[in-house]
């Protein structure tokens, strides 16, 4: 069995764990350095690849039966897994907790005005910027309940937020959770919020999910969050909602084109705060202890031949 590895936050040590593994199964682990050829002929004998590989490499390889991400979104190999003959596993689970409080980073911020208030130490000036609001008594809406959003609930509600909670599939309401609703009520699930959290994979289903009408159903003055996918968005309503002052602020980690064009009115608007896809960063230590310890599980069960975990349902995108 020939496996490659190629594109990881891990150490040396880590490495070198994943490698004695393999070698302990009768199989040879190769770890490609940064900048390597990862080529369809520089890997077409190769049966699993981890980390991260080119997506049309992914696609000409005819004897491949694995792929492990470092990522919790597939998105980019998107129409490139064939599920009848590779199995695509993912690292959910390694970023719940730091997306949960980068999001919560985020709100307070601009709940309590914290831009303006940099803005003007940056220029000495001393000058309060208004009333703030408290996350306390609150309406939370978070829209996609997987290991972010469940994370990112729980912390709401423990700050004694009323929280709902928005899932593509019924299921039983958690105890955190005021409500819970599936994405056909959408609009109702944002209606009178005053925040809205999402916590989307970009899927076919989820494209433009966000539109100016469930944007519009959002109390005046509300903030959206977005560590999900920038395509979820109608990024153009979104714009229209801030400039007319409907929406209180946004938080976007991710933008629908990435970076986020230069002459994008988001860059300049005071109550946006935009940073670069990096709210869950697998290079963060946190991420990649557990990112490593969901790679070296796997694959001991894929040389076993044991059953894989976070298997991805190609069909779904997650």
């Amino acid at each position: 069995m020939k496996l490659a590895l190629a594109g990881v936050p891990f150490t040396s040590e880590h490495i070198d764990a994943l490698t004695r593994l393999a070698a302990r199964h009768g199989s040879e682990l190769t770890c490609f350095a940064s900048g390597s050829s990862l080529t369809p002929s520089a890997l077409e004998d190769y049966d699993a690849l981890l980390g991260f590989f080119p997506p049309n490499t992914v696609k000409a390889l005819p004897r491949l039966r694995w792929v492990q991400t470092p990522s919790a979104g597939v998105d980019h190999l998107r129409g490139v897994i064939d599920p009848g003959r590779t199995t695509l596993t993912n690292a959910s689970g390694a970023f719940g907790i730091p997306i949960a409080e980068y999001l919560m980073a985020g709100l307070l911020m601009l709940y309590r005005r914290m831009p303006a208030y940099l803005n003007n130490q940056r220029v000495h000036i001393w000058h309060p910027e208004g009333s703030t609001r408290a996350i306390y008594g609150s309406v939370v809406t978070v829209v996609g309940m997987g290991d972010i959003g469940e994370n990112f609930a729980r912390r709401m509600h423990a700050m004694g937020a009323h929280v709902r909670g928005v899932k593509r599939s019924p299921g039983e309401k958690a105890d955190y959770l005021e409500a819970l609703y599936t994405t056909e009520a959408l609009a109702e699930a944002v209606d009178g919020a005053d925040t809205v959290a999402l916590c989307l994979p970009a899927t076919n289903e989820t494209e433009g999910l966000i539109s100016e009408a469930v944007l519009r159903r959002m109390k005046a003055g509300a903030v959206l969050l977005n560590a999900g996918r920038g395509a979820t968005v109608d990024e153009d309503a979104l714009i229209r909602a801030l400039q007319d002052g409907h929406l209180g602020g946004a938080l976007l980690d991710v933008t629908r084109v990435e970076p986020l064009p230069t002459d994008s009115p988001l860059w300049e608007m005071e109550n946006v705060i935009i940073t670069p896809h990096v709210s869950g960063s697998n290079g963060d230590p946190f991420c990649y202890n557990i990112i490593f310890e969901i790679f070296k599980d796997n694959l001991e069960r894929f040389l076993t031949g044991s059953p894989l975990k976070n298997v991805v349902d190609v069909s779904a995108g997650y």
